[in-house]
């Protein structure tokens, strides 16, 4: 029998992402973490649509076995830097102007059949909060609105 797929996670970069800490995350509940792992977060899929956190897992030399969700960007850096043996990429989508992790997250959750979606750290799509405490501090973004 197929597992359930009923509960998805987004982890986003905003300070509210540490409220999924205190979540009780089921077995059968599907865990995507956007841009760069933090330490102690359980994952089922890493995305990433801009080149900078792939350039970080390049030089970091740090390639986790978790299978990414890219966009064609991020896929284009992975061919060039002639990462495929060491980043696994499942999903690749069109680079869409203004498209931001969670949009394509969402929609990739949905195409692949979850009920539930859970946003956690996207501060900036509710509220005027522009903050991502924990990629701030390893990449640094030079563009800000």
């Amino acid at each position: 029998m197929a597992k359930e797929k009923i509960n998805g996670h987004i982890y986003g970069n905003g300070p509210s992402r540490v409220l999924f800490l205190n979540h009780k995350v089921l077995q059968s509940d599907f865990v995507v973490v956007c841009n760069i792992p933090e330490p102690g977060v359980a994952k089922d899929r890493i995305a990433v649509i801009d080149t900078q956190p792939m350039a970080w897992f390049l030089n970091e030399n740090h390639f986790p076995e978790t299978k990414f969700w890219v966009s064609t960007r991020a896929g284009n850096f992975i061919r060039h830097k002639k990462l495929l043996d060491k980043i696994r990429i499942e999903v690749e989508w069109p680079d869409i102007h203004r498209y931001n992790n969670g949009i394509y997250c969402v929609k990739e959750l949905l195409n692949q059949g979850y009920e539930n979606i859970h946003l956690w750290g996207f501060d900036s799509t509710f509220s005027e909060c522009l903050e991502s405490p924990a990629m701030d501090k390893i990449i640094p973004r030079h563009r800000r609105p």
